[in-house]
């Protein structure tokens, strides 16, 4: 899963985030009646990649900041 949006503590740079594997659990809620946008929250659990070796490497995510 790649994650790209915006770091606000470091003036609104650019900001990606990687994560390897994760794993998505059931939904918790799924509202589709209100005031704003139809919205659903998810929970995932980040897991260990373990064909990424090498020294100084996270098998589980990594960030890169522009």
């Amino acid at each position: 899963m790649t994650f790209d949006g915006l770091n606000e503590v470091d003036s609104g740079n650019p900001f990606v985030g990687r994560y390897f594997r994760i794993k998505f659990s059931p939904t918790s809620g799924f509202s589709r009646i209100g005031n704003e946008f139809a919205e659903m929250q998810l929970n995932m659990t980040v897991l260990k990649d373990d064909t990424r070796l090498g020294a100084g490497l996270s098998q589980y995510m990594e960030f890169l900041m522009v």
